[in-house]
């Protein structure tokens, strides 16, 4: 015999009740549950023995077995993480701007609480980008989430003052928040114009924003699996597994945007890394439901039709105002409780390079009028040396117009030159006409 019921979310089902004249035994099992069916287990059920059938035991007539699994099956307990995006920048005043965003997984009706730093003072918060009222305990903040199980995006934003410098740098203290278990963390750094990093960026640095949406695609990645594997297309779940979907393409999308501005430059390792993605989440749904709505998805992302990530720095249009600064990108593979960035003065140390320029150049100025080699040595010495100064400049320092006049300059002295050495050749000597005699000198008074 066989035959087909009918499961509705979280309505329970019954086994076809099965009459057998003059049966010895009758023995029943229970074949591997789809993903999103769970048994209603009774006290006496045996721990499942094969991971192909289970045994199930006699139950009264009517006893419901099984169950479809609904978003109010999604998770329980504590909230989990799977992803902390934090962004930095400076305000005008000297103070500091923060925010951080939570791709959280919930069950009905509970609550994330966050601990700000000490001495914060709180901006906004937002829930999938809508404005939501939190309570505060001091500098504990209780954020309600969606009433529904499922997934959001919990952004938290916060202002601080400047911290003290130490070894080389700063160190910013970050929110504490409850989750089921470790997550990694993305953060964004933005520069403040006199800031340099101290040294020539990598070809690894320059892909920075590729890199940023790619480790950010990859947690959603693991919060599709979950999905995937809990819920059925339907009214709850579909909803939920298409905006996880979007979101993961979005990034892949962003990233692939970033390789392609970096032209030459491009990681050979994120642009494998994005191919290899591509790849996990399509072996991930393959022989899940998800397959139709995941090809879907895909051909929108093609065709340029779905949003964009979110900015770093915000959620939402009324969240802080834009940063101004060039981003710079790290990767923590468990949340941190701060974040350090060893940051020296570019103006400060502009200065005392122009210092020592000119230093220089007054130098060699007056051991050139004091000594013919001297002058020599400056004169065969002293373009190249700006050359190379201003390109180091360019490299090392924010580009300033300072570098490039200290090129120009090495190379307008050194065409000057070589120009006036050229016109200052001596004639060759004509010589004497045959038979005339050689010019007597004048007689000396």
């Amino acid at each position: 015999l066989a035959g087909e019921l009918p499961l509705a979310a979280g309505q329970p089902v019954g086994l076809p009740e099965v009459r057998l004249r003059e049966a010895g035994r009758v023995e029943r099992w229970l074949a591997p549950l789809p993903a999103g069916v769970r048994p209603v287990a009774p006290a006496a059920l045996p721990a499942a023995g094969s991971d192909k059938l289970i045994p199930w035991p006699a139950l009264p007539p009517g006893q419901p077995v099984l169950v479809q699994g609904s978003a109010a099956d999604l998770h329980s307990g504590t909230p989990r993480i799977f992803l902390a995006e934090y962004a930095t920048s400076r305000l005008a005043g000297g103070r500091w701007l923060h925010a951080v965003h939570y791709t959280v997984l919930h069950g009905p009706g509970v609550d994330l609480t966050v601990d700000l730093p000490a001495g914060g003072s709180l901006w906004s918060v937002t829930v999938d980008g809508r404005d939501v009222e939190v309570r505060t305990d001091a500098d504990r903040l209780t954020v309600p989430l969606p009433a529904s199980a499922g997934w959001c995006r919990v952004s938290v934003s916060w202002t601080a003052a400047a911290p003290a410098a130490g070894r080389g740098g700063w160190t910013f203290a970050l929110p504490r928040v409850a989750s089921e278990q470790p997550f990694p963390a993305v953060w964004t750094f933005y520069r403040p114009a006199g800031l340099s990093g101290g040294g020539i960026p990598t070809r690894a640095e320059r892909n920075g924003a590729a890199w940023h949406d790619l480790r950010c695609a990859e947690a959603q990645l693991a919060l599709l699996q979950v999905l995937a594997q809990r819920l059925r297309p339907g009214a709850e779940g579909t909803p939920l597994v298409t905006r996880a979907l979007e979101r993961f393409y979005s990034l892949l999308s962003s990233a692939e945007a970033h390789l392609r501005t970096a032209h030459d430059q491009a990681d050979p390792k994120a642009s494998a890394r994005l191919a290899a993605l591509e790849k996990e989440i399509q072996q991930a749904l393959r022989d899940t439901r998800w397959e139709t709505i995941r090809r879907k998805v895909d051909e929108a992302a093609k065709r340029d039709v779905l949003p964009g990530p979110a900015d770093p720095m915000r959620d939402s249009a009324a969240g802080p105002p834009q940063p101004e600064g060039l981003p710079v990108y790290q990767y923590f593979a468990a949340n941190p409780t701060q974040m350090h960035v060893g940051l020296v003065g570019s103006g400060r140390l502009s200065q005392w390079t122009v210092t020592l320029i000119l230093a220089l150049l007054a130098v060699s100025a007056l051991a050139a009028a004091r000594s013919p080699a001297a002058a020599r040595l400056a004169a065969a010495l002293w373009p190249e040396l700006l050359i190379a100064a201003g390109w180091l400049w360019w490299l090392v320092l924010p580009p300033a117009a300072v570098s490039v006049l200290l090129a120009v300059v090495g190379v307008a002295v050194r065409l000057l030159w070589l120009l006036r050495a050229a016109t200052r050749r001596p004639a060759p000597r004509q010589p004497s006409a045959l038979g005339s005699a050689p010019p007597q000198p004048a007689p000396s008074a």
